[in-house]
């Protein structure tokens, strides 16, 4: 699923269920960490596995998604290996 800014993910997610959520920090209306706080503020979606995304690459963006309730960070532009391996990692935490 693909969505074109942080009010479409939220409706997406909530209608499709996905598996985990790779979620651009950089979206328009609202940006990734306030759709993870959300994400987590929910009973059906608190435990849906997110990795953020960004092109920054200081660690106090780093520190702000994982403080928002992100359960991975990754920055642009993406090895697809790394990602792959990643996404992996957080579905088994998850157990899906």
């Amino acid at each position: 699923l693909q969505a074109k800014d942080g009010l479409s993910a939220m409706d997406s997610i909530h209608k499709e269920r996905p598996d985990a959520v790779l979620l651009d920090v950089g979206l328009p209306d609202k940006d990734g960490y306030t759709v993870t706080r959300e994400l987590r503020s929910r009973a059906a979606t608190m435990h849906l596995p997110v990795i953020l995304i960004t092109g920054l690459t200081d660690p106090d963006t780093e520190l702000k998604g994982l403080r928002s309730g992100a359960d991975d960070h990754l920055t642009k532009p993406l090895d697809l290996e790394v990602l792959l391996a990643r996404l992996g990692a957080v579905l088994r935490r998850a157990g899906a």
